[in-house]
């Protein structure tokens, strides 16, 4: 008993989670006016792994360059692989090192190795014993005289920021990058500090910043440093980018020029005395334009931009009531969250499950692009040659100005017939020769009764309880207590929807409290994203896998026409916050977790009276 007691205590402990991270750079050598790319693997064997946790890095300016995402399910065992990417800008010269990069979960804990890396100056360096050649002597030559005023040319001013969108009439939901230019002929005492535009109207996503590069305007040289956005308009209409901030601490003697060979010589030579300069852009309008009615295919979900699909399974012989795993990724550059649930074709041969998704997503200097990834489990219902059709997804291309429907090639499968259960044994009599007629038993499956009747233990107990006398009661009230109970039961399975939106609260408080719970404002942003979703998709009875923004909202309007735009406005303001902290966690954050987790608790409880 103590054996078998251990062993199902055993089986019931959680499995470790065997995380491991792998911390890696493109190269351990960088100028001062590159970009050093680090790379962040994530892997273990639970389905929702933890985000790493950066050292502190005070010689780079760290910029999320987004992130993909593996899952895997083999042999009853989850394999999760997430890779993470980040942009990192030197701003100080010198040997430095990457400090470990740690994940954390529960009480396990794993650290990558430190890496070192060297930050040099921009161009070619001289060597140590490089001594430098003697300046030849010229014939004395008559000074030219200083230009007048009048004949000087207008000489640009220390600094200037400009901003420009790509598209100045992109479609709704369109991919649109924001570039701001900040331009510096003087030396800064460090990184500038860029406070992003007011945005409404727009989902936006940081993009990795551009290199460095030198421009002449109005006689002068300048450093030019590039910040992007991407922008995608939710709604028609004008829209604006409102003005956004630079904000620079520069030396008060500005009269060192930053291209000289001696620069860093004339720096550390002249004094450290600074004043903070703040740079200012224009605000920008565009005309985002509706979607056009003509042409939009049925199952249109709201996707723009370029993309394809592909689908695939792991095995193409199996047997009837074998699982065989299908996955169709859709991948292309645009809003890759704005890719709802993928409805499978009608398929009368195979049992299929339900649809899990996932994000592969990336950025660079062009924009957002990936993958997302759904997979599921398809089971062979009969034998013979069998056919997955196509599977169609709708997307609106914008450099064509019309939908465009892609579709996968269809899958053959060779399915076998399963295991045909055993027949009953037959029981058959014939005359054998010299039984003079008489029938001989060859087999027989009758068990016959016996002689004595004996009371089966159910009748025992029962003879046993009637004896009892009045304690007789509780029996009775525990039998029909176990009928309404199955009867509950019964009407939940038929109507599994009323089971989702009686439980859309009680599951929503649970991710409430473990955001909560959570230091990392990255993970308690995915615990109340989750709340969210989860209590929308429950009392819509809509899968909370792929909900968006849009269909959540969509889907609000349909059930309840009138319910108020603020509460909207407010769903909106909301998931947009959770979003940026969930996917960029290294910008400024305008609301705590505290104060997000009171927020959806406070928007859930209003949709609790509106849904009711």
């Amino acid at each position: 008993m103590k054996i078998l007691l251990a062993s199902l205590l055993f089986a019931a402990a959680p499995a470790s989670a065997l995380l491991r991270v792998d911390a890696r750079v493109n190269k351990n050598a960088v100028a001062i006016n590159e970009q050093l790319v680090l790379t962040v693997t994530v892997s273990g064997n639970v389905s929702k792994l933890p985000p790493p946790q950066l050292p502190s890095m005070p010689r780079f300016n760290v910029h999320n360059a987004g992130r993909s995402t593996n899952f895997q399910f083999a042999n009853g065992r989850i394999t999760s692989t997430v890779q993470y990417t980040f942009i990192l800008v030197p701003h100080l010269i010198g040997k430095s090192a990457i400090g470990p990069v740690t994940v954390s979960l529960g009480r396990e804990r794993a650290q990558s190795q430190p890496i070192s890396v060297t930050i040099l100056r921009p161009g070619t360096q001289p060597t140590a014993t490089h001594q430098p050649a003697p300046a030849k002597r010229r014939a004395p030559s008559k000074r030219k005289k200083a230009p007048t005023r009048a004949q000087q040319k207008p000489r640009g001013p220390d600094m200037f920021v400009t901003a420009k969108l790509d598209k100045q009439k992109p479609y709704v939901n369109e991919q649109t990058i924001l570039t701001v230019r900040f331009h510096t002929a003087v030396r800064l005492l460090g990184q500038p500090a860029w406070n992003e535009p007011e945005t409404k109207g727009m989902l936006t996503e940081d993009l990795p910043p551009g290199k460095f590069s030198e421009r002449t305007y109005q006689g002068r040289r300048y450093i030019v440093s590039e910040i992007k956005m991407a922008l995608f308009p939710i709604q028609p209409g004008k829209l604006e980018v409102g003005p956004s901030t630079i904000k620079t601490r520069v030396a008060k003697n500005r009269t060192v020029d930053p291209f000289a060979n001696d620069f860093f010589q004339q720096f550390f030579s002249q004094g450290l005395g600074s004043e903070v300069r703040a740079l200012k852009t224009r605000a920008i309008q565009f005309n985002a334009r509706r979607l056009p009615k003509k042409g939009k295919p049925p199952d249109f979900g709201g996707a723009v931009g370029k993309f394809t699909i592909e689908a695939e399974i792991d095995r193409h012989e199996a047997k009837v009531g074998d699982a065989l795993n299908l996955t169709v990724k859709i991948a292309g550059t645009g809003n890759l969250k704005s890719i709802g649930d993928l409805e499978l074709p009608e398929m009368a041969e195979f049992r299929s499950y339900e649809m899990v998704g996932s994000l592969n997503q990336s950025k660079d200097k062009n924009g957002v692009q990936g993958s997302k990834v759904f997979k599921t489990v398809l089971t062979p219902k009969v034998s013979g040659k069998l056919s997955i059709p196509g599977i169609r997804f709708s997307f609106f291309d914008p450099s064509r100005s019309q939908y465009r429907i892609v579709k996968t090639k269809p899958i053959e499968v060779e399915v076998e017939a399963g295991k045909v259960a055993a027949a009953p044994t037959q029981v058959t009599f014939s005359a054998q020769p010299g039984t003079n007629g008489k029938i001989t038993t060859v087999t027989e499956d009758i068990r016959y009764m016996h002689d004595v009747l004996r009371p089966s233990a159910a009748a025992r107990w029962a003879a046993l309880i009637a004896s009892a006398g009045s304690i007789t009661v509780i029996p009775a009230f525990l039998f029909f207590g176990s009928i309404g109970w199955t009867f509950y039961r019964d009407r939940e399975l038929q109507d599994p929807s009323r089971a989702r939106r009686r439980n859309a609260r009680g599951n929503a408080k649970k991710h409430i409290r473990t955001a909560r719970s959570k230091a990392n404002s990255a993970e308690a942003a995915g615990e109340l994203a989750e709340a969210l979703s989860g209590y929308l998709g429950d009392k819509l009875n809509r899968s909370a896998s792929g909900l968006t923004l849009k269909d959540a909202q969509a889907a609000l309007k349909l059930h309840r026409p009138d319910m108020p735009g603020g509460h909207l406005e407010q769903l909106a303001r909301i998931w947009r916050e959770l979003e940026r902290i969930r996917f960029a966690p290294d910008q400024h954050l305008d609301a705590t977790s505290s104060d997000l987790a009171k927020g959806v608790e406070h928007l859930i409880k209003v949709f609790e009276e509106d849904l009711a």
